[in-house]
């Protein structure tokens, strides 16, 4: 299990890598002087990105406030607002192009290596056990090859486990001890 969450892992990110730079990095004909409140943008690093395989840039965040030279910025994936301003020489306007048809706070959570489920497809047989049963789904913006199984308690929670038992009725009694 161990070993295909690792391959789940190193996919995703040579992925991230290939696709998402083009939609993170600024449009070199648009050449913002100003963003106003409302309109996402995306941060470079102040000394490059972290990692070899990582986006040059963060986000996209959401402009909240305008400070001279500087802004505060909406945070989707942590649901906060940036501690301090960040200066306008790291901002650039994201570029808000139909990625897979994501929402820009479904590609903040990408490349936040925030992996999102955006449906079960089915479990596994064994269902006697909760240490045996998992549950096989799809991740948001990943293609079927990123397909995976979770745990029963990564899965108990998930907001569409309540549609996905009554479809499966006989995954009732195992997952009333997890669910919720």
């Amino acid at each position: 299990m161990i070993t295909v969450q690792i391959d789940l892992l190193a996919r995703s990110r040579a992925h991230q890598a290939k696709n998402t730079d083009f939609y993170l990095l600024p449009n070199i004909n648009q050449i913002q002087q100003v963003f106003s409140p409302g309109q996402w943008v995306t941060v470079t690093y102040p000394d490059g990105s972290p990692f070899k395989d990582d986006p040059t840039c963060q986000g996209p965040f959401r402009v909240i406030a305008r400070h001279n030279d500087s802004y505060t910025l909406f945070d989707t994936v942590k649901n906060t607002n940036s501690k301090n301003p960040v200066h306008i020489s790291r901002l650039q306007l994201y570029n808000n192009s139909d990625y897979h048809e994501l929402t820009p706070e479904a590609i903040a959570r990408i490349n936040a290596d925030v992996f999102v489920i955006s449906a079960i497809l089915g479990h596994t047989p064994d269902i006697t056990s909760r240490r045996t049963l998992q549950f096989y789904v799809s991740y948001a913006g990943y293609d079927d090859s990123y397909n995976g199984y979770i745990s029963c308690n990564d899965a108990a929670n998930l907001t569409m486990m309540d549609e996905y038992i009554n479809r499966h009725p006989e995954l009732r009694r195992i997952m009333s001890h997890h669910h919720k």
